[in-house]
């Protein structure tokens, strides 16, 4: 049996949902990109020459998507 090869991703904490989720490296390997599992609103961060080495970050989905959510 072998391993499926690892996809890069980076953990974020979803703030305004109170929720966690992963950004995977898309097929142009330029960026994380994916949606809060909670209310589904998407999310794509850069990869920059140079950039961060944080493997975690936060985000906030914008009120018109997580407060359909909080009735």
């Amino acid at each position: 049996m072998t391993a499926s090869p690892k996809r890069p991703f980076l953990g974020v904490h979803y703030t305004t949902c109170a929720t966690y989720g992963r950004l995977y490296k898309n097929d142009e390997g330029n960026a994380y990109e994916g949606r809060c599992p909670r209310c589904g609103h998407f999310f794509r961060v850069r990869i920059a020459p140079g950039g961060a080495s944080t493997r975690s970050c936060q985000a906030s989905c914008p009120p018109s998507y997580h407060n359909r959510y909080l009735r």
